[in-house]
């Protein structure tokens, strides 16, 4: 089973975010695109870089970085029984 690198997996979750919901690119603001995700893409996302050291999350950009950790935030406080602790 490859581990995939986690910039490609939030570019490959986000396109498929835009496909479902009909969104054209020039419709999203590209520094909060991933506030933009469907709960379910956002929860993977999360539990997937959950697998990887901090230090390795922090390679993705910055900006990314910021709005996962504020979608976390938001998802923690709608599901705190089924989250892991991100910090």
């Amino acid at each position: 089973n490859i581990i995939r690198d986690p910039e490609e997996f939030l570019i490959e979750q986000t396109n498929k975010a835009k496909l479902n919901t009909f969104a054209q690119p020039a419709e999203w603001d590209d520094n909060d695109h991933l506030s933009q995700l469907p709960e379910d893409a956002l929860r993977e996302i999360c539990a997937y870089l959950n697998r990887f050291d901090l230090s390795i999350v922090r390679r993705v950009n910055q900006t990314l970085h910021t709005c996962i950790d504020k979608c976390w935030s938001k998802m923690k406080k709608k599901r705190a029984d089924k989250l892991t602790v991100y910090q």
